[in-house]
């Protein structure tokens, strides 16, 4: 896992985008029309449209998709979240899962969801504010998760490996948003919960989940 603890990361922001754009434009007659349509737009669409930019040609890369999870009717937290000691998957489990969070999941939804890369070194403030700009955040919850890696764990090839991060949104039981992180380390895979912090970053390479 790559975590880069710093207050500001350096990364490519849509303004770029649209001068690599207007570049290209130079030759291409179709889009130098397009983008005349792009420069009338008000603040707030154009915002819009280099957010769904960013998601398409930036900061998350669709790498992974219609990952279709099932509905569940119950869930419980420990029974997943185990060590190989206790007869589970996990080289370390983080005990912080089992404070935050509810012990037991009731009636978890069927949903499909995509593994979207990071393309460079972001932050977790760019992550979800570039999925939510994109449309196409949305959370998770255990069940989720548990499907996720089990299907990985069974020769599906969902999570990376090699030590990047793979990072599921979440909420713990007061409504606070936090990610799990699962990831491969040197004694088998590991997991851990942090809540969100908008200035912590990521290195490219690493992937988070969100909808399809």
């Amino acid at each position: 896992m790559r975590k880069i603890n710093t207050e500001r990361v350096s990364t490519e922001t849509g303004w770029k985008l649209m001068a690599d754009i207007c570049h290209k434009a130079e030759s291409n007659e179709l889009l130098r029309k397009a983008l005349k349509k792009i420069a009338n737009m008000n603040q707030k669409s154009l915002l819009a449209f280099l957010g769904e930019a960013q998601v398409i040609f930036g900061r998350l890369k669709k790498v992974v998709s219609n990952i279709s999870l099932e509905a569940t009717g119950f869930f419980n937290t420990r029974d997943f979240f185990k060590t190989k000691s206790e007869g589970g998957i996990f080289a370390y489990v983080d005990q912080d899962i089992f404070g935050w969070f509810d012990d037991e999941i009731k009636d978890s939804p069927a949903k499909e969801f995509a593994g979207y890369e990071f393309t460079e070194d972001i932050t977790e403030e760019s992550i979800v504010g570039d999925a939510k700009a994109g449309g196409i955040y949305e959370e998770m919850d255990f069940a989720h998760i548990r499907q996720v890696c089990e299907r990985h764990f069974s020769g599906e090839k969902l999570l990376k490996e090699g030590g990047s991060a793979n990072l599921f949104w979440t909420r713990n039981k007061n409504g606070e948003l936090c990610w799990v992180g699962v990831w491969l380390s040197g004694d088998g895979w590991v997991v851990g919960v942090f809540k969100f912090n908008p200035s912590d970053g990521w290195g490219a390479g690493g992937q988070s989940f969100f909808r399809n």
